[in-house]
């Protein structure tokens, strides 16, 4: 090879560890992880900048002061790459075997100036090389050692990390291989005596510097702005202009010695070997462009793509289905979630959901943990699961919000931000290249965090508007029921009275016969029966005309088991062919109360109605009275509970709204509860109801106890 560019090689790798100790610096300095990444890419740089002196000193004596600045420089190296593992891995209590790697690196630093270290130096084809003593071995194997424990250490690691850690844990330990391959070759060489193999460390030291690089800027190890990113990018390229380089220093520097013909001959040498060069640095630097971004334009692209077809939705559901499934399928991810709160509480449900086809990550969570919610509701930014170390201030509970996150393979989650609240949460998963997400990603991810905001707002808006114009028609359509009702009840009322007539005349007659006939007659006790039946007939039609005829409430004392006598005679009927048992138990010397006995008698009706629709396949019925006592005043309090079917606690809210039914169409108005709740109001007492699925329902009908003796 070439001397001049085997003393390029050290400046290239020197650049390499000061582009990295830069992007550390730049980034968040809080972050333990920037902080040790920092310590061990300057223990890098320093390395190389001393071999550097090393391969442009011109006698031993100034090579012995480098190889002592190298020396020194490799002594840290172990103990800030160990730092590094443990914060990268989040290890929190430094172990014993980093205490020890500090104290062997202080005690070999102290004798880097001994001969027990280094006797001297020699001189080899390829330059300077150390001439090792006593202790040289023992630093080797504590050299080798750790940064071998530590490669063990992250690749175990990758078995249990999530997300974008585990393919930089995989980079890192890469580079760290090929690192230990070249230094060991180096070994091999300098023991065998091999002088004029080439020393292949720095170039090994050089590819761990890419590879860190690489997992930084594709994997964002740490956060970085797109200067630096693209600062990493021309250093990889420039790696590749080195040769270019190389011949053109050195015709430079014989163009600086030779005579006109060849300084002319020289010069045109460097200027073709740049002419050369630049178009392959561009070619290249397009290159990797499309290699290590790629993925990356395809996720702006998806990301403003998304946000574009989210303003066609026009319904709640179907703009979380249009969010998470264009979020799995376009960037692509292995799963997105929705989350909005219930109704009256604050805690986020999942609306919509979606996993990608051929993945086996499990379904995101049903509802998102209330500490990461407090944390997005007081940030307002995207919460990133995999940075635990970031989030150790912010509580046990956030941090163990993240790791829950981590473990469902999420790695975002994301707050959608109305009127200044929060009103959503975007959980995002992991992409299915093992990238993390970049600034600029999250950036877009925000943005479309705001149109779904204003995508939920728009289809919220017309829900609303589709439900108040169903609210409209079921409305016309209860109103024309109830018109029909109506009519239906004026027509019974009439056939009533028309019905009497002629029970009128069966009566008559009945009576005439029984006069005629002796008392031991069988015909007589027919007779007899004809009787009994034609005055029950008759007391159904009085009480459907008194319960048709409209009137004027008029409230005073009654008797409450009148009233329910005489609502279980008119729908007594069709309890018993329902195959309803009545079960009645009223307080004795308890049950007057101040009521209209028509109104009242509607009130139970339509609660015996009701029990009857909620019993299709029979039960029981039972009816009871207690005292109870209302804001200090006493009631009687009837309850009416059925062994039915129940309500469940979402239709609960709405039973005493008007037109609101839980019944088959043309089988209810929607209008008896509410008319019902009306009345006892009127009267200045209480309708409630307590029902679960399943198991019945009981309403409860209290009303002030009348003072006023019988």
């Amino acid at each position: 090879m070439d001397l001049g560019l085997h003393r390029a090689l050290p400046v290239v790798g020197f650049g390499l560890n000061i582009l990295l100790l830069v992007v550390a610096l730049v980034a968040d300095r809080r972050d333990p992880r920037n902080r040790a990444f920092a310590g061990f890419t300057a223990a890098l740089a320093a390395w190389n900048f001393g071999v550097i002196g090393l391969r442009s000193a011109p006698d031993p004596a100034s090579a012995l002061r480098w190889e002592w600045l190298i020396h020194v420089a490799i002594a840290v190296v172990p103990v800030l790459f160990a730092e590094y593992v443990r914060a990268f891995l989040g290890w929190r209590h430094r172990s014993p075997l980093l205490a020890a790697a500090y104290v062997l690196a202080a005690i070999f630093i102290a004798i880097t100036p001994t001969r027990s270290l280094m006797v001297g130096v020699q001189e080899t084809v390829w330059g300077y090389a150390p001439v090792p003593g006593a202790a040289y071995g023992l630093f080797l194997v504590y050299f080798y050692g750790y940064l071998v424990g530590g490669a063990v250490a992250l690749a175990a690691a990758a078995r249990t990390l999530r997300g974008a850690r585990v393919t930089r844990a995989r980079w890192v330990a890469a580079g760290i291989l090929f690192a230990l391959l070249g230094g060991a070759a180096d070994f091999v060489r300098f023991v065998a005596g091999w002088e004029r193999l080439y020393p292949v460390g720095i170039p090994a030291n050089m590819v761990f510097a890419v590879a860190l690089g690489v997992a930084i800027v594709r994997h964002r190890l740490v956060e970085i702005t797109v200067l630096m990113r693209r600062a990493v990018l021309y250093a990889l390229t420039s790696l590749a202009l080195a040769p270019f380089a190389v011949i053109a220093i050195n015709a430079a520097a014989r163009a600086g010695e030779g005579d006109g013909v060849g300084t002319a001959v020289s010069a045109l040498i460097a200027v073709g070997a740049l002419a050369a060069g630049l178009p392959v640095l561009r070619k290249l630097e397009a290159l990797l462009e499309r290699v290590m971004f790629h993925r990356e334009h395809g996720v702006r692209d998806a990301l403003l793509e998304l946000a574009r077809e989210l303003g066609t939705v026009t319904h709640v559901r179907g703009v979380g289905s249009v969010l998470t499934r264009g979020l799995v399928v376009k960037v692509p991810l292995r799963s997105a979630g929705l989350y909005v709160p219930e109704p009256g509480d604050r805690r986020f449900q999942c609306l919509a959901r979606y996993v990608a086809e051929d993945d086996d990550v499990q379904s995101p969570p049903d509802a998102i943990d209330d500490a990461l919610v407090e944390w997005l509701a007081a940030r307002r930014e995207a919460f990133i699961a995999e940075d635990e170390m970031l989030h150790a201030g912010d509580g046990p509970a956030v941090v163990e919000g993240g790791r829950s996150l981590s473990a469902a393979h999420l790695a975002l989650a994301v707050p959608i931000v109305e009127d200044d609240a929060l009103s959503a949460v975007v959980l995002v998963g992991e992409k299915r290249s093992g990238a993390a997400f970049s600034r600029d990603e999250l950036q877009l991810l925000e943005a479309v965090a705001a149109n779904t905001a204003i995508a939920l707002r728009n289809a919220r808006l017309y829900d609303d508007l589709r439900r108040r114009i169903e609210d409209v028609q079921a409305a016309h359509q209860q109103l024309s029921q109830s018109a029909k009702l109506a009519a239906i009840g004026e027509l019974a009322a009439s056939v009533a009275h028309e019905v009497n007539n002629p029970l009128l005349v069966i009566l008559t007659h009945a009576t005439r016969l029984r006069r005629e006939l002796p008392d031991s007659s069988v015909t007589r006790s027919r007779l007899d029966a004809i009787d009994e039946q034609t005055h029950r007939a008759a007391k159904i039609l009085r009480r459907l005309l008194d319960f048709a005829r409209r009137r004027e409430a008029a409230l005073r004392p009654m008797d409450i088991w009148d009233v329910l006598q005489r609502s279980l005679d008119l729908v007594g009927p069709r309890l018993a062919r329902a195959g309803i048992v009545t079960d009645v138990e009223v307080l004795d010397g308890v049950s007057r109360v101040v009521g209209d006995r028509d109104e009242l008698t509607q009130v139970f009706v339509n609660l015996f109605n009701n029990a009857l629709d909620a019993m299709p396949d029979g039960g029981t019925l039972r009816i009871r009275t207690e005292v109870r006592a209302a804001d200090g005043i006493p009631c009687l309090t009837i309850s009416v509970a059925d062994s039915g079917i129940g309500i469940s606690p979402d239709e609960l809210k709405h039973v005493f709204q008007p037109f609101y039914t839980t019944k088959p169409e043309g089988m209810g108005t929607g209008l008896g509860l509410s008319i019902s709740q009306g009345i006892v109001r009127r009267h200045e007492g209480t309708l409630e109801v307590v029902s679960e699925r399943g198991k019945g329902s009981t309403f409860f009908v209290s009303l002030p106890i009348s003072r006023d003796p019988a």
